[in-house]
């Protein structure tokens, strides 16, 4: 069965939560890849070094999500903001 999406895909716009839900939903790729691919990958395009991972000396910018990669739980500047 298809699934209509909240996405417009004929201009490739498509929030990162949803993606990373039809990546592994869909796609069968496994969560950490998804949300490496939706975190990591971008903040390397962007030559951003303080984003896409929690580790020391970079920005406590998160989000948690549930089974289902829905987002459970957000932090900015480590801060809970939902």
């Amino acid at each position: 069965a298809y699934e209509i999406y909240q996405c417009d895909w004929s201009s490739d716009v498509c929030s990162s939560d949803l993606a990373v839900q039809i990546a592994v939903r869909d796609i069968g790729i496994a969560p950490g890849d998804a949300l490496r691919m939706a975190s990591l990958t971008p903040a390397k395009a962007l030559g951003r070094n303080d984003l896409g991972r929690i580790a020391r000396g970079h920005r406590a910018d998160f989000v948690a999500v549930d089974r289902d990669m829905r987002v459970a739980a957000v932090w900015q500047g480590g801060e809970r903001i939902r």
